[in-house]
């Protein structure tokens, strides 16, 4: 099986996604995990920056 990337659009949820992005990590799959956050959304962001992750990227977002 191929690499699956999984896009996660969150809003306000400081306490939910961390326990998510946990629960996908217990899969056996190579997961690319990506998280779309609003940039002003600095709680959620703080509740997931210390996960035990791969790789990190941070990319700004814009508000539409």
């Amino acid at each position: 099986m191929g690499k699956i990337s999984l896009i996660i659009p969150a809003k306000k949820e400081p306490n939910a996604l961390p326990i998510v992005l946990e629960e996908i990590k217990k899969n056996n799959y190579d997961f690319n995990i990506i998280v779309v956050l609003d940039k002003n959304d600095i709680e959620t962001f703080n509740s997931i920056k210390n996960l035990n992750c791969k790789k990190k990227k941070v990319i700004k977002m814009m508000t539409f």
